[in-house]
């Protein structure tokens, strides 16, 4: 096998081994984010949440990248020589060893694997999308597109360019004031590419613990959701309006209650996200995250080019 495509998939093996290392050390301290960012607002905590989600594998390439200067990651790297050489040097990966090939071969293969996923994932949404196109139709105007169905439903489709669907049932049961409801609700999820957001979380914590991977992903749903219900709140014209409507959508009588309780909750959020933290608590809670995030590149790079080094050679 030529050296360059060994040397390639040893690069590869080093961002998947980078990743994989920062996945589990940010799902360790995942509850502690939860808790820094218990009193803040949904949408502050939609963004965080997704931006904490993307760190594994978004860092893994920026330290590989500073590993790869030598000059840059002098001052991060503990001091080592190879032999007589004791200057500033990139990871030293070798090319020769047939266990090591056979690692490398591996884990890109394993990449391979998850790209391959990702792209049927991709494929089966498109195919879903173009029979919900093919089987629907769309008021002029309206926003939406309607397809024939007896179930009350309502959702969004499709990642870049996202679709509302509403089925005949739903609009033929709800009145025009619950229908403006809904449909601000789901242009919310629309307008932010809510669906975007969670596909890339899903994939960027793929190999994060499953109890913390169903935790962060849980928790960007439902704030989603609460920016959603928001806007839909912010749409009724009376708070019985946004109970009925979340009523509606159950047979069961008892989720009235659920209902109220949940649009009490709301208007505590509302109230919350009305009266905005002031510019300097923005900016602390900005800086204290790149903060983080610098200290742990300067871990990851510290620790990445020894155990490199160890496991490629």
């Amino acid at each position: 096998m030529p050296d360059f495509l060994i040397l390639s998939g040893q690069y590869l093996f080093a961002w998947a081994l980078i990743t994989a290392m920062l996945s589990w050390l940010l799902a360790l301290f995942y509850p502690l984010s939860r808790k820094a960012l218990a009193l803040a607002t949904c949408h502050v905590k939609a963004f965080y949440t997704l931006a904490y989600g993307l760190l594994s594998p978004l860092t893994a390439v920026f330290v590989l990248l500073v590993l790869m200067q030598p000059e840059l990651a002098d001052s991060l790297v503990p001091e080592h020589c190879h032999g007589d050489d004791c200057s500033p040097h990139s990871p030293a990966l070798s090319a020769t060893g047939k266990l090591n090939q056979l690692l490398v071969i591996c884990v890109v293969a394993g990449i391979f694997w998850v790209v391959l996923g990702l792209v049927q994932q991709l494929l089966k949404g498109r195919q879903q999308r173009v029979f919900l196109e093919t089987f629907s139709h769309s008021p002029a105007p309206s926003g939406y597109k309607v397809i024939e169905s007896s179930s009350l439903l309502a959702w969004c489709s499709g990642l870049l360019t996202p679709q509302i669907f509403l089925s005949s049932a739903l609009i033929n049961t709800l009145s025009e004031q619950h229908l403006k409801v809904v449909l601000a609700h789901e242009f919310s999820h629309q307008y932010r590419r809510d669906n975007l957001r969670q596909w890339l979380l899903h994939w960027a914590t793929l190999i994060w613990p499953r109890r913390m991977r169903n935790s962060i992903r849980s928790d960007l749903k439902n704030s989603h959701d609460t920016l959603a219900d928001l806007a839909a709140l912010a749409m009724a014209t009376k708070n019985s309006a946004m109970v009925e409507t979340l009523n509606r959508f159950s047979n069961n009588p008892a989720t009235e209650t659920e209902a109220k309780t949940r649009v009490a909750w709301l208007e505590k959020e509302q109230h919350k996200r009305t009266a905005r933290l002031p510019v300097f608590s923005q900016t602390l809670m900005l800086s204290a995250f790149f903060a983080a995030w610098m200290g742990l590149v300067i871990f990851t790079t510290y620790s990445a080019h020894p155990l490199l080094e160890l496991l490629v050679q």
